[in-house]
């Protein structure tokens, strides 16, 4: 057994279990600046974590709306369109991970 390094957004190492496929769990840091989105409400395979490292992320699930603050986390249905937003005035930076 071995461990395959990939490339992932935000994130200097990533290793993977050669016995894992990478794209069964993938993960990675982003940033949102100020006022910004992720992208519009879209759905696809898989369950989806958000943990918030700094800021406040408004978070779009469905009919839902959830906002989150620092230190705390979602998990949603990549069924149900879901987006990430930032209203603050400062930066929003989070830990996305992803199942399949």
């Amino acid at each position: 057994m071995g461990f395959s390094t990939i490339e992932k957004k935000g994130i200097p190492r990533f290793l993977i279990d050669e016995s894992i496929p990478p794209e069964r769990l993938s993960m990675h840091r982003s940033l949102l600046s100020a006022g910004s989105r992720s992208h519009d409400p879209h759905t696809h395979e898989g369950t989806e974590g958000f943990y918030i490292l700094s800021g406040t992320a408004i978070i779009e699930s469905g009919n839902d709306v959830i906002v989150l603050a620092t230190g705390e986390s979602i998990v949603v249905d990549c069924a149900t369109p879901h987006a990430i937003r930032n209203n603050a005035a400062v930066n929003l930076e989070y830990l996305v991970v992803n199942t399949r």
